[in-house]
Order: C-alpha cells, then sequence, then structure tokens
C-alpha cells in the first residue's frame, strides 16, 4: 500500500551534474511545475575502518549514477527485527548520503537555498536514511525552496563500542555525521545550496545526535542553526560515561563468550564478529541502567569538556526543540519493563528501578521512591489506566522532556534563541496501527510529528486526510520559516510576528481565556490615545512546575516607562520575552495604565485629584493577587519592577497604603519617587494643567469648566510638546494629593511594610536622552534653561541663586571652547538633578527605615553598537535604560540583535533579576555574586554592573550629590511631599534627621556651645570686674564662672582642630560624612573630661584679682606653672593646626574643584581666608600679651599698668565677637544666611566650603566658623 506521494516514480535523469565531489546524475521529481532533483547514495567517506574514525571519499571521475538509496549501515540490538527485507546494508558502503535539490533559483537567497540536513533516529542501533520515502520527502521541505540532505552514520556496536581508553574511543557515528556535515560545506554548493546557511535536524536518535553536534567543537562551526523532534544531549537512556559505555560493551561481549580482561583484546573480539551477532542483545541480562546497548560516551575527544562548558564556549546557534504530547506511548512497545506485567504499578515500579539504577545517582532507592511517590500521588493504584497514564508520563518525562527542557533552558542561558514547543495533534479518524492499538491510550507521541515534516511516516505508509494536510502545510512553513531566518518561525504579519495561538481554554478566576504558547493573541491597544480597553495586562507563564516553589512560580511584574505620557506594554516584543526572565522560572506580567492627562490631570477644588495611572497600577496588582494562582503563580512571592516612570511608580506603590502589601519586592531601574522628575504639589500640578490646557485654547476661569474643557477634548489634541517653568518637559506626573499619599514620604515610609529593594541607575543616565534636546546643541549657553527644567519656582523661592551655584558648580572650572568637557558637565548634571539624586535619596530612605536595599549602577556599554540611540551619544557610556533590552531581550521600540559578549551580559544580568526575584537577594541562594546590602555608613558605596567583571565600588558619581543635600533642605516641593512642610519657615530650618547625622554639623555645634559659654561666663566676671562687690559677696559664684570659662576657652581650641582634621579626611573620602569615627569620639571625651577637671579643681583653687583691673592665675599655688603652660601649648598648637588645616582645604576646593562640594566663587574662598587670617592672628597676639613670663620679648608692654590692663581685659572681651562680625562681612553663605533669618532679605541657602554638605545656618560665635 502507497503512503503520501509514494505512487509518483520518479524519473532518471541522464543529464551529468558536474559537481565539486565529481560528476554525478540522478533523479528527477515532478510536482506540478517544480522539479526537484534527488541524487541518492552520494558516498561521503571512504569505506570505513570498523572501530576507526571516518576519512573523507575522493573525488571520483566517472559520472556516478545516484538513482537508489545507498545501503545503510548494519543494524544492532533488539529493534533489529523492524527492518524489511528490502533494506539492504553493507558496512564497507553505508556511509553515503541524499541531496534533494529544488531546481529553481529564489532571488531571496542570491548565494544559494538554505540547507536542511536531516538525521535519522533510531536508538542509535537501527536506522539508516532510506527510512524516508524519497518520492514523499521531495514532496514536502524541497518544495518550500529549501535543499534537503539526508545521512547514513554507523550505528549499534560499529558506531559506538568503546574500551574506554585510547585503544577505541567509541562515538564513531558521531566522527561519520561531523564528516557528512563537512562534506555539505565543501560541496553543497554545487547542488544550489548555501553553505553558510546549513540547519541540521533529527529525529530521536538524531535529535539528540544533532544537539551532541552543536556542543562538539569539531562539528558545531558547521551548521547554523537546529532542529531537535525529540530528543537532545541531555537524554540519559541516550549518553553514559565512559565507564559505564564500557561496561555495556563488555557484558554484551561476555554474554557471547569472550573471556579476556583487556581493552586490546576486546576490540579485536569485537573486530573479529560478523555484524550479525550485534543483533542478538534479547537475551542478555542487564546490570546497567536503560535499554539500550551501544550509545554515545562522553569521551574526552569528541566531547572534550563537560556539556555545559562546551554549550558555554560554542557560537551562538538558533534552535527549535520539540517534543510530542505523550512521548512515553510510543516508547512502551516492545519494551519488556513496560508490559512485562498486566498490573501497571508493577510495571511502573520496574521502569523507574531500570532507570534510576545505583550508577545512574546516589541513593538511588530513596530517588526511586520518590519518582513512584510523585508519579502516584492523588492516584487511585486500583486503577489501572489511570496508572497507565501514569506510567507513559514518567517515561515522557524520564526519556525526552526534561532534556528537552534543561536543553532549552542552556541555550537560553548561554545566549541562544531557542524555541520549545510541543506537537499534540492527533487525527483521531486516520488509521490505527496495530501497535498503537495495544497501547493504553491514544495521543501524539513519539516521531508522530515525522510524517507531518517529511511526507510518509517511518517504515510504515502514511495516507493524510484533509485535516493532516493542512497540518503538513502548517508544520512545512513553520520548519521552512525555521531553516530559511532562524526566527520568526511561523511567519510575518504586517511586520510582527504571529504567535502561534492555543486553542486551550484556561479557566481562570478572572474567567476563561485562550492564550498562546508563547505570548497573548494580539498586541493590546495603548493607554495615551484614551482607548477604553486600554487596561489589559500580559501573562507570560512557564508551562513547568517547581518542587522549590511548591505554592506557585515566583511573579515578576513589570511597568514600563515613558515619562507618565507615552509607552504600552506592546513596547516589548513578545517573543524576546519568553526567552528571557520565564525561562528561569519566573511568571512575567506586563500591565498598561492611563497616561498624561487621562492619567495624571490634577484639578484645583477636588474637582480632580489626579493619580488615575497609580490607582490602575494598584488594581492591576489586586488582579494579580487574585488570578495568578491560575496561571501557576504564588501571590505570595509578587515582585514588582519598572523602569525610569514605571521605576518611580514601583517606588510610589512601594510608598502608598493602599497597594504596599500587594507585592513582596520591587525592582527600580532608572527612577524612585524622590526624582525630581516623578512628582509635584498637588497644587502645582493643578496649576500645569491648567497652563497647559490655556496653551491649548481654554479660556475658562472656574475648575469645573476647566474639567470639562478636558473631558471634551480629542485624545489626539493632547499630542505635542509643552514647556513652562513649573512643568519641566512633563507637564502631566503623580500628584501629593493627601489620597493615594495620604501622608509625607518619610513617614509613608517608616510605616510601609519592609521590603527588599533593588535599585539602579545607569553610568550616564542623560547622555541618551541628551542628545535629542535642542538645547544640547549649545550645551554651555543654555546650562541655565537646564536648570529650568529641573528647578522652577515650584520648587524653591530662591530659584536664581539656585541656577547661578549650580552653573558654577559644573561650569565653573570648564571652558566655554571646550566642547567635550562641557557635554560631560551637563550630562553629569541631568543625571544627577533628574535621576542620580533623587535615586539616592530613595536609597537611604529604604535603609533608614530597616529595609534591605541593593544599590547599583548598569556601567555596561557595547562600544560597537549600531542602535542609532546608542551611535548618537557623545559619550559610550551605559545611559537612560540601556540595561532593559539585557533583562528583557528586546529594546526600547529597537531592534536588538546581541553579540556573543552582550549575549553573556544578558545571562549575568538576567542572574542578578531572577534571584532577586526568587531569594529576595541577587547574589542568590547560593550566593554566587559578590552584591552587598547598601550601608549608611558607607553612603557612597555601590554594586558597579559591567563586562566582564561586576564588583563592589565606592564613591558613587564622585560624592557630587551632596551638592543636593542642601538644595533639598530649602526646597519647597522636597520639603512637603518628603517630610510634610508645605512652607518653609522664615527661621533657620534645621532637619533633626540631617542635623544629627552629619559629623561636621555636629563638631560645629559643640564649638557653638563652647564659645557661646565662653560669652556668657566673660560677661558675668566683666560685671564682677567692674563692680567689686559682686565679687565680695558671691566669691564662690564668681569662682566658677571664671573656672568655666577657663575650662571652655581651653576646650574650644582642640575642637577646632579636631573639626579641621575630619573637613579634610571626609573630603578626600578617608572617614564617611554621617560616621562619627572611633578617634573622633575618643578626643571629644577626653576634651569632655579635661574640660571639666579644670571647671572643678579651678572652682576651688582659682582666685580672680579685681581691685585692679585683670584676673589670672593664683600664683600663690604650686600647680600654677603646669596650668599656664598647657594652655600656652594648646592654644597655640591648635591655633596653628587648625589654621593649616583651612588653608589645606582651601587649597583642594581652588586646585581641585572636582573634589569639592563647594558652590562658592574663588573671590569668595579668598576672602574667608582672610578672615581666618585675622582672627588666628587676633587671638594669636592676645596670648602673646597676657602671657609675657612666656614670652618675654612682649615686655615692651607694660601690664603692671592701671589703663594697659583694662585695655587688655576688653581686647579679651572683644575676642568672643570679633569672629562672628568678621564672619558676618567675610562670608558671604553665613552673610546671607542671617539676612535671610532676620527677614531683611530672600536668597538661596548656597553651601560654605565646608565639605560636610551642610552649611552653617546661624550666626555662631565659633573662633572657627568661617572654616566651618
Amino acid at each position: 500500500m502507497g503512503g503520501f506521494l509514494s505512487h509518483l516514480e520518479p524519473e532518471q535523469n541522464h543529464e551529468v551534474l558536474n559537481a565539486s565531489c565529481g560528476p554525478i546524475r540522478g533523479n528527477i521529481y515532478k510536482h506540478g511545475e517544480k522539479i526537484v532533483d534527488g541524487y541518492l547514495g552520494i558516498p561521503y567517506a571512504k569505506p570505513p575502518v570498523r572501530f576507526e574514525k571516518p576519512v573523507a571519499a575522493e573525488k571520483w571521475t566517472e559520472p556516478l549514477d545516484c538513482y537508489t538509496y545507498g545501503p545503510g549501515c548494519p543494524q544492532s540490538g533488539n529493534y533489529a527485527v523492524m527492518c524489511h527485507d528490502w533494506m539492504t546494508f553493507d558496512e564497507e558502503k553505508c556511509l553515503n548520503l541524499n541531496v534533494f535539490a529544488p531546481r529553481w533559483k529564489s532571488d531571496e537567497f542570491p548565494n544559494g537555498l538554505p540547507v536542511l540536513v536531516y538525521i535519522h533516529g533510531g536508538g542509535f542501533e537501527i536506522g539508516y536514511s532510506g527510512y524516508l520515502n524519497d518520492r514523499s520527502l521531495s514532496g514536502t521541505i524541497p518544495l518550500r525552496d529549501v535543499v534537503v540532505v539526508t545521512i547514513n552514520y554507523r550505528v549499534g556496536a560499529l558506531g559506538f563500542f568503546t574500551t574506554g581508553d585510547d585503544v577505541a574511543k567509541g562515538n564513531y557515528g558521531l566522527w561519520d555525521q561531523t564528516l557528512a556535515l563537512q562534506w555539505i560545506q565543501d560541496h553543497i554548493g554545487s547542488f544550489g545550496g548555501d553553505r553558510n546557511n546549513v540547519t541540521i535536524s533529527g529525529g530521536s536518535a538524531g535529535a539528540i545526535s544533532v544537539d551532541m553536534l552543536a556542543l562538539s567543537p569539531h562539528s558545531n562551526k558547521l551548521f547554523k542553526r537546529f532542529y531537535s523532534l525529540s530528543g537532545t544531549s541531555y537524554c540519559t537512556i541516550a549518553v553514559r560515561s565512559s565507564e559505564d559505555e564500557t561496561h555495556a560493551c563488555e557484558v554484551f561481549a561476555k554474554h557471547h563468550g569472550y573471556s579476556g580482561n583487556e581493552t586490546k583484546s576486546l576490540l579485536k573480539w569485537y573486530q573479529s564478529q560478523d555484524v550479525s551477532i550485534f543483533r542478538k542483545t534479547a537475551e542478555i541480562e542487564l546490570d546497567f541502567s536503560g535499554f539500550l546497548f551501544f550509545v554515545p560516551n562522553f569521551d574526552g575527544d569528541f566531547f572534550p569538556k563537560a556539556f555545559e562548558e562546551l554549550r558555554k564556549e560554542a557560537p551562538n546557534l538558533d534552535a527549535m526543540v520539540t517534543v510530542g504530547e505523550y512521548e512515553g506511548l510510543g516508547m512502551m512497545t516492545g519494551n519488556p519493563k513496560c508490559t512485562g506485567s498486566n498490573d501497571p504499578l508493577t510495571n511502573l515500579k520496574s521502569i523507574i528501578a531500570d532507570s534510576y539504577r545505583s550508577e545512574v545517582c546516589n541513593n538511588h532507592q530513596e530517588v526511586q521512591k520518590k519518582l513512584l511517590d510523585a508519579y502516584t500521588e492523588n492516584v487511585n493504584t486500583t486503577d489501572q489506566s489511570a496508572v497507565a497514564r501514569k506510567l507513559v508520563e514518567f517515561l515522557s518525562d524520564y526519556m525526552f522532556n526534561k532534556a528537552s527542557l534543561q536543553t532549552a533552558k542552556s541555550c537560553t542561558t548561554n545566549g541562544n534563541n531557542v524555541y520549545l514547543a510541543s506537537f499534540d495533534y492527533l487525527n483521531t479518524e486516520g488509521d490505527i496501527d496495530p501497535q498503537s492499538a495495544a497501547l493504553p491510550f491514544r495521543a501524539s507521541t513519539h516521531g508522530s510529528d515525522h510524517p507531518y515534516v517529511f511526507g510518509d511516516a517511518i517504515m510504515t505508509p502514511f495516507n493524510p486526510t484533509e485535516e493532516q494536510l493542512k497540518v503538513m502545510d502548517m508544520m512545512g512553513q513553520f520548519v521552512a520559516n525555521f531553516v530559511k531566518y532562524g526566527i520568526d518561525v511561523l511567519g510575518t504579519l504586517a511586520g510582527n510576528k504571529v504567535p502561534d495561538k492555543n486553542t486551550q481554554v484556561l479557566n481562570a478566576p478572572c474567567g476563561p481565556i485562550r492564550g498562546n504558547i508563547y505570548t497573548f493573541l494580539t498586541a493590546t491597544k495603548t493607554c495615551p490615545f484614551l482607548e477604553d480597553n486600554c487596561l489589559t495586562l500580559n501573562v507570560f507563564a512557564p508551562r513547568w512546575n517547581l518542587t522549590e516553589f511548591p505554592k506557585g512560580l515566583p511573579v515578576l511584574v513589570y511597568i514600563y516607562g515613558g515619562g507618565f505620557e507615552i509607552g504600552y506594554t506592546s513596547y516589548m516584543d513578545g517573543y524576546a520575552i519568553t526567552g528571557t526572565i520565564p525561562q528561569r522560572d519566573i511568571i512575567l506580567v506586563t500591565m498598561n495604565y492611563r497616561l498624561g492627562p487621562m492619567g495624571f490631570l490634577t484639578i484645583a477644588d477636588g474637582v480632580s485629584n489626579g493619580n488615575y495611572a497609580l490607582w490602575d497600577q494598584t488594581l492591576a496588582l489586586q488582579w494579580v493577587q487574585d488570578n495568578i494562582a491560575a496561571f501557576g503563580g504564588d501571590p505570595a512571592m509578587v515582585t514588582l519592577a519598572g523602569t525610569s516612570a514605571g521605576s518611580a511608580s514601583t517606588d510610589f506603590l512601594s510608598l502608598s497604603p493602599h497597594s504596599n502589601k500587594l507585592f513582596r519586592r520591587s525592582i527600580q531601574m532608572s527612577g524612585t519617587a524622590f526624582c525630581n522628575f516623578a512628582i509635584r504639589p498637588q497644587r502645582v500640578e493643578a496649576s500645569v494643567g491648567l497652563q497647559y490646557a490655556q496653551s491649548k485654547g481654554y479660556a475658562g476661569n472656574d475648575s469645573q469648566s476647566l474639567f470639562a474643557w478636558y473631558h471634551a477634548q480629542d485624545p489626539s489634541n493632547f499630542k505635542g510638546g509643552f514647556r513652562s517653568k513649573e512643568a519641566g518637559v512633563v507637564p502631566f506626573v503623580p500628584n501629593f494629593d493627601g489620597d493615594f499619599f495620604p501622608k509625607p514620604f518619610d513617614i509613608l515610609r517608616k510605616e510601609a511594610p519592609k521590603k527588599e529593594a533593588m535599585i539602579t541607575v545607569a553610568e550616564m543616565e542623560s547622555v541618551g536622552m541628551i542628545v535629542f534636546n535642542k538645547l544640547f546643541a549649545e550645551p554651555y549657553s543654555n546650562f541655565g534653561q537646564f536648570v529650568d527644567e529641573t528647578y522652577g519656582l515650584d520648587v524653591t523661592d530662591y530659584y536664581e541663586d539656585v541656577k547661578k551655584n549650580l552653573t558654577n558648580f559644573y561650569l565653573g572650572n570648564v571652558s566655554p571652547l571646550d566642547r567635550n568637557a562641557t557635554n560631560k558637565q551637563v550630562c553629569d548634571y541631568v543625571s544627577d538633578s533628574v535621576f542620580n539624586s533623587g535615586t539616592l535619596d530613595s536609597v537611604r530612605s529604604y535603609a533608614k527605615y530597616g529595609n534591605k536595599v541593593y544599590f547599583g549602577s548598569f556601567n555596561y556599554f557595547n562600544k560597537v553598537s549600531t542602535d542609532m540611540a546608542d551611535v548618537l551619544q557623545p559619550f559610550k557610556v551605559a545611559s537612560h535604560s540601556s540595561d532593559f533590552k539585557y533583562y528583557f531581550g528586546s529594546g526600547v521600540m529597537t531592534d536588538f540583535k546581541p553579540n556573543t559578549e552582550e549575549k553573556k551580559v544578558m545571562t549575568s544580568v538576567e542572574d542578578l533579576m531572577a534571584n532577586f526575584v526568587k531569594f529576595g537577594d541577587p547574589n542568590g541562594k547560593n550566593k554566587t555574586k559578590t552584591w552587598k546590602p547598601y550601608n549608611l555608613s558607607q553612603p557612597l558605596k555601590y554594586y558597579k554592573i559591567s563586562y566582564p567583571t561586576s564588583g563592589m565600588a565606592d564613591n558613587f558619581q564622585n560624592g557630587r550629590l551632596s551638592l543636593y543635600d542642601d538644595i533639598n533642605k530649602n526646597s519647597k516641593k522636597y520639603q512637603e511631599i518628603v517630610y510634610g512642610f508645605p512652607k518653609l519657615s522664615k527661621k533657620a530650618i534645621h532637619l533633626k534627621n540631617q542635623k544629627s547625622s552629619n559629623l561636621a554639623f555636629k563638631l560645629m555645634n559643640i564649638i557653638n556651645f563652647f564659645q557661646a559659654s565662653e560669652s556668657l561666663t566673660h560677661l558675668v566676671t566683666g560685671f564682677a570686674l567692674i563692680f567689686p562687690v559682686l565679687h565680695s559677696k558671691f566669691n564662690f559664684f564668681v569662682n566658677v564662672m571664671g573656672s568655666l570659662l577657663n575650662g571652655f576657652w581651653i576646650g574650644d581650641f582642640p575642637i577646632t582642630v579636631l573639626l579641621g582634621i575630619c573637613r579634610i579626611l571626609v573630603f578626600t573620602n578617608v572617614i564617611e560624612l554621617k560616621k562619627m569615627p572611633l578617634f573622633v569620639k575618643i578626643a571629644l571625651s577626653t576634651i569632655f573630661s579635661w574640660s571639666i577637671f579644670l571647671t572643678i579643681y579651678g572652682s576651688y583653687t582659682q582666685y580672680f584679682i579685681f581691685v585692679t583691673p585683670g584676673w589670672d592665675y593664683d600664683y600663690n599655688l604650686s600647680v600654677i606653672t603646669f596650668f599656664d603652660t598647657q594652655e600656652i601649648i594648646i592654644s597655640f598648637t591648635s591655633l596653628l593646626l587648625s589654621y593649616i588645616c583651612y588653608i589645606f582645604t582651601a587649597y583642594l576646593i581652588y586646585t581641585k574643584k572636582n573634589l569639592s562640594s563647594s558652590v562658592q566663587s574663588r573671590k569668595d574662598e579668598i576672602l574667608i581666608l582672610v578672615q581666618s587670617t585675622l582672627v588666628t592672628g587676633y587671638i594669636s597676639i592676645l596670648i602673646l600679651i597676657w602671657h609675657q613670663t612666656f614670652f618675654p620679648f612682649m615686655s615692651f608692654i607694660d601690664m603692671t599698668k592701671t589703663k594697659i590692663q583694662a585695655a587688655m581685659n576688653f581686647c579679651i572681651l572683644l575676642h568672643c565677637y570679633v569672629n562672628p562680625i568678621s564672619t558676618f562681612f567675610c562670608n558671604k553663605s553665613i552673610r546671607e544666611e542671617c539676612l535671610r533669618i532676620l527677614g531683611i532679605r530672600k536668597v538661596v541657602q548656597k553651601k560654605s566650603i565646608s565639605v560636610s554638605g551642610i552649611s552653617t545656618r546661624r550666626l555662631t560665635v565659633s573662633t572657627v566658623s568661617a572654616i566651618a
């Protein structure tokens, strides 16, 4: 009985093709107007020497008739009985191949037609290329502009015998296949094929071979793609260790009379045998796993390294891996372990025990029990049909499914494009062969897909029905597209990939739905255009389950970016997504939300509160909680992630009590709630909404009419840019509404559930965005306008001063003529003001309230990228959203074709994300990475993500961002949203958390305390000086005041030195700004103790002389000389050291501005230095005059004269006021701050030259306030 097209007789072509291998004649296969030339039995190797590698055939000179299939290689094993009588086998002539070449050419492929190589299966023991009917085959894939080649290779003992050493390494069948592929490289051009567009395919053992050829460095450069139909290299039934395969070969030989014990004698025994003996395996008792004798082995030659290492080092190859729905059904036939008993449960136990013996795994009995329990769980073991189905499922999983999935994951992990599919079609009306009739149920099984691809079934005719012909057409297109293009396996429609529709219905709680095998049926509507049905989401769910997550797979919910104005989920390529995070056992959900005025319109008087998009996102998260279990996800294991505006949304949702209990972790990539672009006070956002409407023609004057105007607009009217000082570049953003955000952010973070967070920015966020900004044409002159876009009147009352100071900080040391330096500084400013400062604020906020947060920077950039946005960048560094494509496999609205290095980067970053989603730690359960959680004691430490290495790094953005701490302290917007102060006080603002956390500020306040106390005690003792009666009546009190004055005077100096030293150490990043080092604590304790001692001791021993002007120690006491000496040493040494510290700090600021957090001019710095010099000199002179005993050169001033004593006392009293007065006139920052406090002038609070990042905010009496 004939099969598909088997009735068509080929014509013998007597014309000779002068191929590069030699002249040749073949058949003509006519299919309508198309002709396929078939050349059968072409030798590609010399007659093989038994158990040696093949040698290429030499070119022949006489025409070779190739009209019929050449002989196959002698068969082995139990299944050899399946061979028909008409099949011929010849050990010496079996290494031949067949070419089916379309006679026509294709304009689409000017270099030759794509080539598909097919390798037959048969358990490595049987099979040959003639199993496929040549007439049927010529009417399938070749008609789709593809050259098809089928090959023979040695099977059974002849192909895979091994001694486990150099005597006979085995794997000769794989070397045969490799030589055939080399023949194709050398000669396929003669048949119209393109040697650079070769795909190899195979079924069963042939599929396993295909994957092995993709691994081996001897073969994996001979083709471009591979297609495995039911089998991969990880199939444990078909590959063994060298030792185990040697043992199988010995068992066979000893059963048939071999009695030796050396590998050379074993080789000779096999060489001497007639090939017929290799079929006789039925009676042999097996003491090893599996049911095949002769299979590939891990030989150290064809496979020089472990499979995973080989995969990592192999060229990137497109892969298509398929299985049948119930692979195990077809494997039950003829397997005594499956049919040895009438009881399926006994057979299940037997096959599990046979599959997992001691040489396969440790604790094999425990493994066997776990497997039996797993496959019989919730199964009535007395129901034979139910148990039989479980037996089939075990066989399917054990023999093929787990291996196919493992290969797909391995390929994906190492950067290959992979398509994983299951062939589930079964024609229930077709003929039932006798073998199938004996099976427990009918379903698609092992090899069921072959006739739909190649025509006549393996060794059985195929007479397709009308329905089956349609399936053949679909499969033919499927395979041909993969062979031709590697992607778009199901063709294209209007430029978009057409997904594989799934006809099965998922009964989810949300309602019954159908999806695609990899993506949803169609792209959803985008929200910016006000589609009524835009609020949709997409679920990408792996079909497998994991014992590691028994309650369901972890879930990642992703929110796209787009400045809150553009974007929708279809920006992400559905096919690309399925090959990334979902491959790592994670369900991925993407969502749409309303954008622009539809998502964020805010109108005063409560008419429109805005933030509707945030409520959309919240509802989507609630949907995930309610429904994700139906898709295999665990609602308790949800991680929320986003990029840019989506990243800021993620942080908003982490803050709001309406949403922050709907997920467990968050990933924020380039944007947080604290970023300047992300949110405004409600009144400001309402003002922006009004200005926007007015720019579009609105002329009303009340909230209701404004709302009606927006409601009446066509969505297209909302396109086009809008700028104002309040709006910046984005008019519609979230607002601090009192509803979605019922409290300030600082309080919301404190009250929110604890979460792990992974927060990253790019190395230079703005560089990819700024090139499209027209202001970048003249960055130096337009810098002020860049500031306009990030800081306006809605941010601070002192906007002009902020602009001036920012300009001075970023451009103060840059020449306008140096375009490259200017570009960098402008990019740094935009990056810092828009993203970096807000991101660092958010990181600190998380850490402050006990959340574990991982802070990092994505610094990898492909310098040979052809992406237009990358090409236009002035600096080749990672920019805004550069990381997106490495996580999700496609660019944002751009194609992404990763090279080998980029695929490795993808693997690395996906590891970080997947580990975090699963375990809350990007380092993974086994800590394979080195990313440390953020620590407030090391505020600038972060993780640098790059290639080839990533790791922890210091000094995030070179410490520039402390500048923004100062700006934020007087930012109306920041203070209102974060801390709840709608208006800044007219008085100086000292936020407790900032004040108490700054080292320099703490030391400054201690000095303030000491010197204020000096002033007070000086005043009291001064009155006693003027009115001696006070001294006589209140002697002890006056003595105590004098002792306090002395203690504070002497204690003040070393603290001044300590401040100067700490400023230098902070400035040069030796110590942290917000951490009080141990040496500071010890020094302060010592100084305080010494001051207290002086006060107590002096209160009882020190006597002041008020009868004549002045006061001094009582020199009648023996210890006075010691105290006088230490006072002079401490005061003079401290003055000298503190002055040196100041000069050194000023030098650094003046000569190395890139290290500075100063925003003052050079003139201001010099003026402050002059003031400090005058104050230091003034105090030094007073000490020299007062202590003439130690400094006799000052004796020309007669201290015995009453008038001179009075003048000295006046000067000493005056010194407590000389410093603050001179500071007021010489330190511009402090002067303007004082004027602002007094309400005389409104100015921005600027930074002094303190590297602490905290300015002196009050009139201080510190000796060194000018340098603090």
